[in-house]
């Protein structure tokens, strides 16, 4: 939660996390009369009224080479919501949420943006960019959003697609590589840089951990959840 102050939110995943209340922003970021730098961030199965990834109250952040992927809000803008808010969105995965980027009384600015796959609605309460700036609306290819897994595979549209002016020097992806490879010279869009590697995309077993779980249980659900971790190995 980000009042009145101007922090730097750079290189983490944020992942399901909930903000509940018949009114409750922001299950991921909250931002009120606040303008951060969110960038390099993953933000995964959050959930909230409005804004289940990020939200802005009369904000200002500036979200950069994130994946906002698999969240919901109860009302608006399961991705990103904005309300009285003018946020530099670029170079960021919206994809998979309930619905995607949501703005009411702002003037977000969109750049490089893959926005895709959200049901309700992309965008609502502001014009289209697909097509303009650098903005596209197609499959991002993540390689596994239902394990988490948001690398994006080769060949995705996402791949040299972003904006090398928005990138900062030091950033790294979310493997610790850097934000830009020598080897193709753009900046990609979203939270990872692909090198080329193809990543397994499932399925995979998940096995449910709890200090309460028995480990002669088979952790397929949390009803029957394992003890320990080594057991679920």
């Amino acid at each position: 939660y980000c009042r009145q102050c101007p922090p730097t939110i750079v290189g983490n995943t944020l992942a399901r996390n909930a903000a509940t209340g018949t009114n409750a922003w922001g299950g991921g970021i909250h931002c009120y009369q606040a303008s951060p730098t969110i960038a390099n961030n993953t933000m995964l199965g959050n959930s909230a009224t409005r804004g289940g990834g990020v939200s802005c109250d009369a904000s200002s952040p500036t979200i950069v080479n994130s994946t906002i992927a698999g969240n919901s809000a109860m009302q608006y803008g399961g991705g990103v919501y904005c309300y009285a808010s003018s946020p530099m969105i670029a170079n960021t995965i919206v994809a998979f949420n309930s619905a995607g980027i949501y703005n009411s009384g702002g003037s977000p600015v969109l750049r490089h943006n893959c926005v895709y796959g959200n049901p309700a609605y992309n965008y609502a309460g502001v014009a289209d960019p697909t097509g303009t700036d650098g903005n596209i609306s197609v499959d991002p290819r993540l390689a596994g959003l239902a394990y988490g897994d948001v690398h994006i595979q080769p060949g995705s549209p996402c791949a040299d697609a972003g904006d090398n002016g928005l990138v900062q020097a030091g950033w790294m992806d979310i493997d610790g590589q850097a934000r830009i490879q020598p080897a193709d010279g753009t900046v990609d869009i979203g939270a990872d840089e692909s090198d080329g590697t193809a990543w397994p995309g499932g399925p995979h077993v998940i096995v449910r951990v709890a200090p309460d779980g028995d480990d002669a249980n088979d952790g397929s659900s949390w009803a029957v959840a394992k003890r320990t971790v080594q057991a679920g190995i």
